[in-house]
């Protein structure tokens, strides 16, 4: 009976994620018009330099997804909480390479931006209009299983065992001389699809 007990007691988690970030997807009205906020990441990061990302990163221990998300935004461009109308949860996105990515969709109440020259170059703000209009481009990347070592004698077939393999997309949407491709690129297309 301790095992059922146990068993009864487990917190269930989702297998395979290394680590967990959240985003904010951020709206701004500006002349009866909204945009999308999006960084210019500053070209000395050691992760995705000079790319076009929403605000987040990391989640900490013992702060929830929604609190990281809100205190990253605060750290790169200086966006206070109480400038930040959360409207909903965003989709949540699991990468093939071990983390979950969670978003939420909100407003921000201010233009006083105070950016945080060591994590962002710049701010872009890409009318929501824009994007409705343009067909984000599709490029699929293979994801291919290439065992290391592997003792392949302790497997049915060995060697010419069947790996699964997967298709990663990748999109991308132009906007001036910028191009918003990637993860960030996923969530935008999600966005606009549900608007």
């Amino acid at each position: 009976m301790e095992i059922i007990k146990k068993i009864k007691n487990f917190k269930n988690e989702t297998i395979g994620i290394k680590n967990h970030y959240s985003i904010l997807i951020p709206l701004i009205k500006k002349n009866n018009e909204y945009f999308l906020l999006y960084e210019l990441r500053s070209s000395t990061l050691k992760n995705q330099p000079s790319e076009i990302s929403f605000p987040g990163g990391k989640v900490e221990e013992n702060e929830s997804y929604k609190e990281c998300a809100i205190r990253e935004t605060y750290e790169e461009i200086g966006v206070k909480k109480e400038n930040i109308n959360i409207l909903n949860k965003g989709d949540d996105f699991y990468s093939p390479f071990g983390f979950l990515i969670h978003s939420y969709i909100c407003t921000i109440n201010t233009n006083d931006f105070k950016i945080n020259k060591a994590e962002v170059e710049k701010l872009l703000f890409v009318p929501i209009n824009h994007l409705k209009l343009q067909k984000p481009e599709l490029y699929n990347v293979n994801i291919i299983a290439k065992p290391n070592l592997f003792p392949y004698n302790r497997i049915p077939n060995g060697k010419k065992y069947k790996w699964k393999k997967g298709t990663y997309n990748v999109y991308f949407y132009k906007y001036n001389k910028y191009y918003i491709w990637g993860l960030t690129a996923f969530f935008t297309k999600k966005l606009i699809e549900k608007l």
